[in-house]
C-alpha cells in the first residue's frame, strides 16, 4: 500500500506529531514489522482518534477528520489481519473489542453534530448560558474553517500561495485556538453536561452488553473502504468477531440489486416486479455472518445493526435452497 500524505508540523501541534507516528506504523505495518507496527499505533491511535472524534464538524476531503477516517481504517485493517491479531495478542489486547471501540470513533457527520449543538443550545435554560454555548460552538467551527483552508493552502501549489499566507493563517489559527480554550473552559465551569451532550463517548463493547436483556444479543457491522468487519455481542462471555473482504462500494452494489425486488419503480404491474435473487441473498449472509451463524442459531432474540446502510438483513436468507420468507428476525 503507497502511503502519499503531506504531514506538517507545528511544535504546538500534537495532532500533527501524531500523524507523523501513525505514518511510521502504517511503514512498518507495510514492511511486516507488526510487533513494531503495534507499539507504534498503540502509543497514539486512541488520543489521535478521541481528539477527532471530539472536534465535530464534517468530514472533508483533505481536512483532519478526512485524515483521521484514512488512520481509522488503515489501523483496523491492520487489527484484522492475522499478524496484527497476534500482536495485540502479544500485549494483552483483543483484537475484535478493540476493533468495535476504533469503529465507532469519528461516526458523526453535520447533520448529526447540528442536532447535537442545538440540544446543547436548548439545554442551557439561562439565555446568557445559552449564548454563550452558541460563541464556544461558533469559534469551534471557525477553528475547523481555518485548520481546512490552512491544509489545502499547503498542497496548492507554490506559485499560486504567498510565502507569508500560511504563516499569517497560522497565527491567526493559534490566536483562535487560544480563544476557544477560554471559551470550553468557561462553558465546561458553567454548564457540566456541555461536553456530553456535544460528544456522547462512543460504545465500548461493555457498555453495549450492559444495555441488552439477558435473552438478547447484537450482530454489528461497520463497512470500511475494502473490507466489512462483523461482530456478534451477546449478553454475557466473549465477542465473535469477523473481518470480511467487501468494501462499502461492493456491498452497496449487491444491497442495491436485491433492493430492485423489495423497491421496484415504474411498476405498472405484478408482473414488472422483479424475482428476489434468494441465491445471491444467501451468498451475501454467508459471506457477512457465515462465522456468526453456529451463534445465531443458539441466540433467542438476536437484533441487528449497522452503520450506512439502507436495507435490512432480515432479507437474507439462512438456508441454500430457502425461500425468501427464510431469513433470520
Amino acid at each position: 500500500m503507497a502511503i502519499a500524505m503531506r504531514v506538517e508540523l507545528s511544535s504546538e501541534d500534537t495532532q500533527s506529531l501524531n500523524e507523523l507516528k501513525l505514518v511510521k506504523g502504517l511503514a512498518l505495518h507495510n514492511l511486516g514489522q507488526a510487533d513494531q507496527a503495534m507499539a507504534a499505533f498503540q502509543d497514539v491511535m486512541l488520543p489521535y482518534l478521541r481528539e477527532a472524534y471530539t472536534q465535530g464538524g464534517a468530514i472533508k476531503a483533505g481536512g483532519r477528520e478526512g485524515r483521521a477516517e484514512f488512520f481509522r481504517d488503515a489501523y483496523m485493517d491492520f487489527l484484522s489481519s492475522s499478524d496484527g491479531r497476534s500482536a495485540a495478542s502479544a500485549i494483552g489486547i483483543d483484537a475484535g473489542e478493540e476493533l468495535f471501540q476504533v469503529s465507532n470513533m469519528i461516526p458523526s457527520g453535520r447533520v448529526q453534530k447540528a442536532f447535537a449543538a442545538s440540544a446543547a443550545r436548548a439545554a442551557a435554560k439561562d439565555p446568557e448560558l445559552a449564548e454563550l454555548v452558541r460563541q464556544t460552538q461558533d469559534i469551534n467551527e471557525n477553528v475547523l474553517n481555518l485548520t481546512d483552508w490552512i491544509v489545502y493552502l499547503q498542497t496548492a501549489p507554490k506559485e499560486q500561495v504567498g510565502s507569508n499566507d500560511i504563516f499569517e493563517l497560522r497565527k491567526q489559527l493559534a490566536a483562535l485556538n487560544d480563544a476557544k480554550r477560554a471559551l470550553v473552559d468557561e462553558t465546561n465551569a458553567r454548564f457540566p453536561i456541555y461536553a456530553k451532550l456535544m460528544n456522547p463517548p462512543p460504545p465500548s463493547v461493555d457498555s453495549l452488553q450492559k444495555s441488552l436483556q439477558p435473552d438478547e444479543a447484537a450482530l454489528i457491522t461497520h463497512s470500511a473502504r475494502d473490507r466489512t468487519y462483523v461482530w456478534a455481542v451477546p449478553k454475557t462471555g466473549q465477542i465473535t468477531f469477523a473481518s470480511v473482504d467487501m468494501g462499502r462500494e461492493a456491498l452497496k452494489k449487491v444491497v442495491n440489486q436485491l433492493r430492485l425486488a423489495l423497491a421496484p419503480r415504474g411498476v405498472s404491474s405484478l408482473g414488472d416486479i422483479p424475482d428476489f435473487d434468494v441465491k445471491e441473498a444467501h451468498e451475501l449472509y454467508k459471506q457477512l455472518f457465515g462465522t456468526c451463524s453456529d451463534w445465531m442459531e443458539g441466540c433467542q432474540e438476536p437484533f441487528c445493526c449497522g452503520a450506512r446502510t439502507t436495507w435490512s438483513f432480515t432479507i437474507l436468507p439462512i438456508g441454500e435452497g430457502a425461500s425468501s420468507s427464510s431469513c433470520r428476525r
